[in-house]
């Protein structure tokens, strides 16, 4: 309950910009992660990470950063965020007048990348 309260939040407080870090950044946080599960158990540094994390039923950072990103887009889109963030999504519908199949769906456009940074970090 100790480290729920006090070390697991700031996994979470920055994942919005730890998640967009490079493979490396996220081995060395998921290292600290499993350490702490590790400490929690008093297990063997041997033990078998995925028996630690279903042993405190955790799910990786990467899945749990996923999920808040997840999170945070539905409740941009239910207006439950301050309209800054709800703001930056823009749905096919308010993007022309004219009907479109998608028009009365809530489709949200998806920007395009004038970079290769998203298709490299995708693969990764």
């Amino acid at each position: 309950m100790l480290s729920n309260a006090l070390v697991i939040p700031h996994f979470d407080y920055g994942s919005m910009v730890w998640s967009n870090f490079s493979v490396e950044y996220h081995n060395r946080l998921q290292v600290l992660h499993n350490n702490l599960a590790r400490i929690i158990l008093s297990a063997d540094i041997r033990t078998p990470t995925n028996d630690l994390m279903n042993t405190l039923q955790w799910i990786k950072l990467d899945q749990r950063w996923h999920n808040t990103l997840l999170m945070t887009v539905f409740k941009c889109l239910k207006n439950e965020y301050p309209s800054y963030l709800s703001s930056q999504f823009d749905f096919v519908h308010d993007n022309h007048n004219h009907i479109t199949r998608n028009h009365t769906s809530n489709t949200l456009i998806v920007p395009k990348f004038k970079s290769n940074l998203m298709t490299l970090y995708n693969q990764n």
